[in-house]
């Protein structure tokens, strides 16, 4: 082969030590939407997505906004989580919940957040990484969904750190009884296909996908052509916020069912 360009969640299986092989026997590589490997990246403005993702939520009136998240280093994951607590900088509280304590500690800020809106991550496991090995996001929003259900004092919207969590939440809803929007809003990201089906119509982020593809394979292609990565800069591509009706968006019979809402940026 001439060429390697690693996608997504490819450092679970491919780390620095491989890269280095590659690069070694002369092989180039390329990361698309993938985290920082010391090689030229194509990757989305993650922060801004969700920046913008929950600044909707904000001004759409909902005053208690959970995302359960991993808090990683990792280049995708981390600036999902750096855009949410921006956005909740200057507008009510913040707090940071390990997963273990949050049901517990959960009744006490849904009391408080009658007065004060609030943002709160809750720290997923990290037992539970890598997801590689067997862990699935969907499982894990799903039963932390179904506790959060059962206790009862409900937050106005979950954003999900990626369609799959959501479509856990779904699951959870489901069998509790809980109506996606009318009792509790809800947002994903990466725009999967199920996610635009009409039983679930959710709110999503969707990635520019064909572009940024498109910058990889072109990235490749100039690195195999002169051998040097010292002069080829990271590229980003900025996604956009696909509104439906899962976030509580209302859709006249005579409207568009999803709009796409430009991602403003989180500087």
């Amino acid at each position: 082969m001439e060429g390697v360009i690693l996608g997504g969640s490819a450092y679970h299986i491919c780390g620095p030590e491989h890269i280095a092989t590659l690069e070694q026997t002369g092989i180039p590589v390329v990361s698309h939407l993938g985290d920082d490997m010391d090689v030229p990246t194509v990757g989305d403005d993650a922060r801004s997505s969700f920046f913008t993702m929950a600044r909707h939520l904000q001004n759409v009136g909902h005053r208690s906004i959970l995302m359960p998240a991993f808090l990683t280093p990792e280049r995708s994951a981390f600036n999902r989580v750096e855009g949410f607590k921006l956005a909740m900088k200057g507008w009510g509280e913040y707090h940071e919940i390990d997963q273990k304590d949050f049901l517990r500690e959960w009744p006490s800020l849904y009391k408080n957040c009658q007065d004060t809106p609030i943002g709160v991550i809750v720290k997923l496991d990290p037992a539970n990484l890598p997801l590689a090995e067997g862990h699935d996001i969907t499982q894990i929003y799903y039963k932390l969904s179904k506790g959060l259900f059962a206790a009862g004092k409900l937050p106005d919207a979950i954003m999900a750190i990626n369609d799959a969590a959501a479509f856990g939440v779904y699951n959870a809803a489901f069998e509790m009884k809980i109506n996606i929007p009318a009792d509790i809003a809800l947002t994903g990201a990466d725009d999967d296909y199920f996610g635009q089906l009409p039983m679930f119509r959710l709110t999503t982020i969707r990635q520019n996908i064909l572009q940024s593809c498109k910058a990889a394979v072109e990235m490749l292609v100039q690195r195999i052509k002169t051998g040097d990565a010292t002069v080829m800069p990271d590229q980003c591509f900025h996604s956009e916020i696909a509104l439906r009706q899962s976030c509580g968006r209302l859709i006249a019979a005579s409207e568009d069912p999803v709009l796409y809402l430009p991602v403003a940026t989180s500087n």
